[in-house]
Parts: C-alpha cells; sequence; structure tokens
C-alpha cells in the first residue's frame, strides 16, 4: 500500500509544496521500523545521497566519504537500510595484497531509487530518468490505490473516474491562460482513417481550429464538453500540448468520445461518419459567468458544433463588436433551423459548406437574400477546399475565389485550416476579401499534410505574394 506523506502547509497555500509520494510496508508494526529507519538520523539521508541509481558503491568506499561518522555508525545503518530493502547488498572477491578478501557493495534497490530521488534537488538529475521515474511511480501508485480500493468494496469504475477526473482538473488549471485572442466553441474527436495498416488522430473540427489557431499563434480557448475516459484524457493533454487553454471544458461522466470514421481523404470531398448521441451531444450544454467573461474579453469569437440557443445567449450577453465566425451543422439547419436562425440577428460571418447550402435551399430559402435579411452582412461558401463564393457588405452579387488542383495526401481538416487562417487575418484587421483570398489558398497546401490537424505555413503567403 502507499501513503502520501502529510503536508503542512503555510499561509493555507500549496505553492512551496509538492505531493511527494512514500512507498511503504503494508504492515504497520514494519512501517514504523522504515520511518525509524530512515528519518530518526540524518546518516541514513547523507547514504542515500552517494547513490547514483546504477552506480554500486563499495563499504570502504562509503567509509571514507562519510569520515565524519564513525565506522560502527556507518556500517550500523547499511545494515538497516538493507535490512528495510532499500540498499542491496553483494559479497564480493577481490585480490589485495597479494591476497583474496571479501568486501561488501551496495546498490539501491527499486524502492531504494525512489528514496534516492525524494532527497535530491530533482533540478540537478538526468532529466529522462526523472521523466521515467515519474511514469513508473504513477503506474505503481494507481496499481496499488486500484487494489486497496478493491479490498475496501470501492467499484473501479467509480475509482477511475475519480483519478481521471482529478488529473483533469489539474491539467485544466494548467492551461489557464489571461485575455485570449480566440475562443472556439464546438467539440473532440478521435478519427479512424480505414486505411492499412489503419491511422489514428485527434480530430474534432472545432479541436482542429483551435489547434491551428494556436500554432499560428493566438492565444487561444476551446470550450466543449469532455468525456470521463482515458481516450478523452489523451484529446484534452493534446489540446494542452499544443498550447490551446483547455479550462472552461466542462466535463461529463456518461459522455462516450466521439469517434470519427474517415473514408476517401484523397478527394476534395472526405466522408466522415462520427458517432455520439443527440440526446448528450459533446457540446456545452450549460453557461457559466467565467465563459461569458472570457468571450467578452476575446478579440473573436468562432461558433461551431453547439447548441444554438446556447450561442445566441452568448452573442447577446458580450455585446461589443468582434469578428464572430458562425459555421452551423447540416443537423442544426435540418432540426433546429428556428432556432439557430437568431443567431443570424447578431451579425456573424456566416461559414456554410455546400451541404448546408443544400439544407437551406430545401427549406426554400434563398441565398444571400435570406440570409442578409435575417442579420448577417458577409456569407462565404465553401466548395470543395479550391473554391470560396463570398457576398460581402449584403451585396447579392459573388466574388470568386478559386484555386488550381493539387495531390490531395489528406483533406480532412483543410476547411478548418480556412477558417483558422481567416479569423486570425480577421483579427489583425484584413479586408475580408483579402483574408478570405489568403485563407483558400494558405488552407489548401494543408492538404499536403497527413494529421487532421493541420500547420498553415507562413512562407506560403510569400510565395503567392499576398
Amino acid at each position: 500500500m502507499l501513503h502520501s506523506g502529510d503536508i503542512m502547509l503555510h499561509k493555507n497555500s500549496f505553492d512551496s509544496y509538492w505531493p511527494f509520494i512514500v512507498i511503504m510496508p503494508i504492515d504497520v508494526n514494519e512501517r514504523v521500523k522504515y520511518m525509524s529507519t530512515l528519518f530518526s538520523s540524518l546518516i541514513s539521508l547523507e547514504i542515500l545521497n552517494l547513490f547514483e541509481w546504477d552506480r554500486e558503491l563499495c563499504q570502504r568506499e562509503i567509509i571514507a566519504t562519510l569520515h565524519h561518522h564513525s565506522n560502527k555508525t556507518v556500517i550500523s545503518m547499511l545494515k538497516k537500510l538493507v535490512d528495510i530493502g532499500i540498499l542491496e547488498e553483494k559479497v564480493k572477491l577481490i585480490q589485495r595484497n597479494n591476497r583474496v578478501v571479501k568486501i561488501k557493495c551496495y546498490k539501491l534497490t527499486e524502492i531504494g531509487k525512489w528514496y534516492n530521488l525524494l532527497f535530491k534537488d530533482l533540478k540537478t538529475v538526468d532529466r529522462k530518468m526523472v521523466r521515467s521515474s515519474m511514469i513508473e511511480l504513477a503506474t505503481l501508485f494507481l496499481n496499488r490505490f486500484l487494489v486497496y480500493g478493491d479490498e475496501l468494496g470501492i467499484d473501479i469504475k467509480e475509482q477511475l473516474y475519480s483519478i481521471i477526473a482529478g488529473i483533469v482538473d489539474s491539467i485544466k488549471r494548467k492551461s489557464v491562460k489571461g485575455r485570449r485572442d480566440l475562443v472556439v466553441f464546438g467539440s473532440i474527436a478521435l478519427d479512424i482513417y480505414l486505411t492499412q495498416p489503419i491511422k489514428i488522430f485527434p480530430g474534432g473540427s472545432a479541436a482542429n481550429i483551435a489547434v491551428s489557431s494556436s500554432r499560428l499563434g493566438l492565444d487561444t480557448s476551446f470550450i466543449g464538453k469532455a468525456p470521463l475516459d482515458f481516450i478523452g484524457l489523451q484529446l484534452l493533454v493534446d489540446l494542452v500540448g499544443e498550447g490551446v487553454d483547455i479550462s472552461l471544458v466542462e466535463l461529463d461522466e456518461s459522455l462516450k468520445t466521439t469517434i470519427c470514421i474517415v473514408s476517401n481523404w484523397l478527394s476534395e470531398y472526405p466522408q466522415i461518419s462520427c458517432s455520439y448521441s443527440l440526446d448528450n451531444p459533446p457540446v456545452i450544454t450549460k453557461l457559466n459567468s467565467n465563459i461569458i467573461d472570457v468571450c467578452r474579453e476575446s478579440k473573436a469569437i468562432y461558433l461551431g458544433e453547439g447548441i444554438c440557443n446556447i450561442y445566441t445567449e452568448i452573442l447577446k450577453s458580450i455585446g461589443d463588436r468582434k469578428p464572430i465566425v458562425y459555421r452551423p451543422q447540416k443537423q442544426s439547419i435540418e432540426l433546429h433551423w428556428e432556432e439557430c436562425s437568431q443567431i443570424l440577428k447578431y451579425n456573424p460571418l456566416l461559414i456554410l459548406d455546400e451541404d448546408k447550402v443544400e439544407a437551406l435551399l430545401r427549406k426554400e430559402f434563398k441565398i444571400p437574400e435570406d440570409l442578409f435579411k435575417a442579420g448577417v452582412d458577409n456569407i462565404i461558401i465553401l466548395k470543395g477546399l479550391r473554391k470560396a463564393i463570398l457576398y460581402k457588405d449584403k451585396t447579392v452579387k459573388s466574388i470568386e475565389i478559386e484555386m488550381p488542383e493539387i495531390s490531395i495526401v489528406n483533406s480532412v481538416g483543410v476547411r478548418d485550416a480556412f477558417i483558422a487562417s481567416l479569423i486570425y487575418n480577421l483579427i489583425r484587421e484584413e479586408d475580408l476579401e483579402k483574408a478570405v483570398k489568403t485563407s483558400i489558398h494558405l488552407a489548401l497546401y494543408t492538404a499536403l499534410q497527413q494529421e487532421s490537424r493541420k500547420t498553415i505555413k507562413h512562407d506560403i503567403q510569400t510565395y503567392y505574394g499576398l
């Protein structure tokens, strides 16, 4: 069983403390023996500090180094450390003065290594060793924790959810940024490509946009709902690793990770089929003051997959003028357009893929006229990867922007890259037509990248003189 040492707090703050884990025997009497051996005298710590993880030290060398202690004291402590399993003793035969003599040598045991680290300044220890140690120790701790929980009759599923929730909460706090350039609403997913061998990438349209925006240098916050499972944890870790703030992500124990099956990714129209419940979608379902404040202070907002009433409430609350980009889902148009059309009253930049245009036409909408009447000034229609149609400033006459064909490696995420680049340019107060032209050029060339999440190359901008 593992025990963590008691931590005394100074001014009710953990800032100056670290939760070190101390490994001890299960038997209480052995535990007392452990504590009294290790912490009753400084000599035990002095001996431990002499060792490097894989280095063997012999008794004579240890006594010489600790010459300020008597030989008897050093030898006695070495015996105690061997007895409690911190050191491993080996008797060796060596040649000395024309005769063979026995000497005792010592190495740290696996448990001894943890205690060796416990009293070292980690800044002075090899980083690879520290990383390996932390992973091993965390794994050991979880294994013993689950065994102990089983002995107490605690459900393993309940334990795992609690552990993951605690880890995610810590990750969320670590990711907190100051004022954001961009707030992205939507979902995260795991993309599985049907190829041999199968390829797996982190995905989710809004998460892709958040990552591409962060790679462009924007301080980006992702707001969605994440499951409390190991895949969901990894997806959130990926976002944090990309510099994306996830502090306002909503955690849901009942939510399952959205899995998207991808095919036909070598064409301009990849086929993506995602599994999630309409009764419990992977998007935020409630607002709080923190979300409103972050949106109010940001420079731009992207509204992707989500609940339209939530988005309307956000736009109603923030009030001020800033770039708002809205890309509705096909299901939102087909099933909830009466609610979702209320978003248009706040004049977002409306981005429609071809299937969304078809869904609106089936509702007998005239495009762009009826969308202008609903409240938007500017509309972008994306046709494949290479073409964008822009309706600007409520003008019925369209502006068409088209790129030449390229050899596609992976078309998934290219439109997300377009949106990230577009928002980046809008925040820089670029003219809308120029921003669309620049972004369609830059995004197209991300189709040469294998992953679903794209990196937008600045040097292409220079190449095309954009």
